[in-house]
């Protein structure tokens, strides 16, 4: 190959990976042109050998078939299995996080069906414990429970073991948590620590609080996780770490709680259009009012915030489900099921299979989707975070850029 030739090729080898000229952007692009050059590369590798063609497309198939109906017809046996469910007489539940959402619903729900309902509340004279109150039995219980406070769950033990009436206690749902989005960086570490102790050591408090009485009726335990404990987006760093810690709890007690014959099982929401989303005149708020220095306020700026706030909370809203009472079902399943499942998903078997997509790609494909989707900044000339030209026009011009003739100096 000529000198020239084996230059252009070169370039637009590596076009994807200069596209953008950033370090970081550079590596990204570099990774996904391997993994699109690979198969090329066997495709036309085999393509040159005849003998091997058809034996290796057959034998790909064949695999491909098997492994999509050990997953596809695995997650319908698993939906469609019937399973009547247990009878709530002498059966009570706790629940924490009821002042409002899934808590509050799923309150109702299991005093409907008669099971007797303690449930705990931040505020137990706010209003979501007097719509409680309102909307279910005698049967239901306010209990004070601050899941940050270890006196409360001490008090609250004492109350249950009270008032069981001589019914066992079948299942305790740790649900309350907090939900925050904006840059790592304007975060404080006491803001961090603060979700940990409400998203993470709540559910250990729980647990631990009331696992003696769990022990007598062989009952289970119920962790409200995300699909945030499976992967993370931007913005989202401090909330997924507390819910990867979540999801790691429940993996690691699952094992542990065997022996008792306890069951515990994780549910994982999506986005749902609950009080826990954020908005963006809150997040930006937040950001003005945080103790962040001069400088890191410089480099980010008013506009930023602002802009990317939108953009975050667009993405969380145009993706969140507006049928709370998905996952309300399927914490009562959780809570009713004679033969619970290790995990539930709440969403349906096209979101399911987005999941397994997800966890099944390399992560630049991750890096490069969350890119797409939000990473519309870059630094400008000032040092500071401005709007990027559209995708269409930065390959447009790198097109013109690697493609384009080199003028010969004069």
């Amino acid at each position: 190959m000529a000198p020239k030739r084996r230059k252009r090729a070169v370039q637009l080898i590596h076009f994807p990976a200069g596209l953008y000229g950033l370090q970081s952007e550079a590596g990204m692009f570099r990774e996904m042109t391997a993994y699109f050059l690979a198969p090329t590369v066997a495709y036309v590798t085999l393509r040159l050998v005849p003998a091997l063609w058809a034996p290796l497309m057959y034998a790909s198939c064949c695999i491909g078939l098997v492994v999509l109906c050990f997953f596809v017809l695995g997650y319908f046996m698993n939906s469609l299995l019937p399973d009547a469910g247990v009878s709530s007489t002498g059966k009570a539940v706790l629940i924490t996080g009821c002042d409002s959402g899934f808590g509050y619903r799923l309150a109702v729900r299991l005093d409907r069906l008669g099971f007797q309902v303690f449930a705990g509340c931040l505020f137990p004279q706010g209003e979501g414990a007097r719509n409680l109150q309102l909307n279910a039995s005698n049967k239901l219980h306010i209990v004070p429970l601050d899941v940050t406070k270890d006196e409360d769950f001490q008090k609250a033990n004492d109350y249950v073991c009270r008032n069981l009436d001589g019914n066992g206690l079948w299942a305790v749902v740790a649900n309350a948590g907090v939900f925050a989005a904006m840059e790592l960086e304007w975060w404080s570490i006491a803001e961090m620590q603060h979700h940990f102790d409400i998203n993470v050591f709540g559910c250990v408090r729980t647990i631990q609080t009331f696992l003696p009485l769990l022990r007598q009726s062989k009952g289970r335990i119920v962790l409200t996780a995300s699909y945030a404990g499976r992967g993370t987006a931007t913005w989202n760093n401090v909330y997924s770490m507390t819910k990867h810690a979540v999801v790691a709890l429940g993996d690691g007690l699952r094992r542990e709680m065997m022996k008792w014959g306890i069951s515990v099982s994780l549910v994982e929401p999506t986005y749902y259009k609950t009080a826990i989303l954020p908005k963006p005149e809150n997040i930006v708020k937040k950001y003005k009012e945080s103790k962040l220095s001069q400088e890191v306020r410089d480099v980010y700026g008013d506009d930023y915030a602002s802009e990317m706030a939108n953009i975050s909370v667009g993405v969380m809203t145009t993706f969140a489900r507006d049928d709370v009472d998905e996952v309300v079902d399927t914490l009562e399943k959780a809570v009713r099921s004679r033969h619970p499942k290790q995990v539930y998903r709440c969403d349906g078997f096209f979101r399911w299979l987005i999941v397994v997509a997800f966890l099944c790609t390399p992560c630049v494909f991750h890096d490069f989707l969350d890119y797409v989707c939000l990473h519309y900044h870059m630094v400008g000339p000032d040092g500071k975070l401005t709007m990027k030209p559209s995708v269409v026009e930065r390959i447009t011009n790198r097109l013109k850029a690697t493609l384009a003739p080199r003028k010969l100096a004069k």
